[in-house]
């Protein structure tokens, strides 16, 4: 089975941190700090945060998760950047690319 098809059957939003480790698995060295950088560069994180841009969205690459967390000050909305499946294959199969 490819990396494609195990994706897809999975349908499962990842975060940025797993699919480095997933990536690392495929043969493609790079941490999620470097991915990051690598998602910003490609337009589809902003610039100065983790949040995906409208590219990302629109693209279906990227889904938020918004959760409500209590605090002491309050309840506070806690978002969370994960990869679609679609994402997961779009970003490693680019990044199989560039490496060759």
């Amino acid at each position: 089975m490819t990396f494609a098809e195990t994706c897809l059957k999975s349908n499962d939003n990842i975060l940025v941190r797993q699919l480095s480790k997933i990536a690392q698995d495929e043969g493609l060295k790079i941490g999620e700090k470097k991915l990051y950088t690598k998602l910003r560069n490609w337009n589809l994180i902003l610039k100065s945060s983790t949040e995906p841009s409208q590219k990302g969205m629109t693209s279906g690459y990227f889904y938020v998760k918004e959760e409500p967390v209590n605090t002491p000050y309050g309840v506070k909305l806690v978002r969370q950047t994960l990869v679609t499946p679609k994402g997961q294959i779009y970003i490693i199969e680019k990044m199989k690319k560039e490496a060759c």
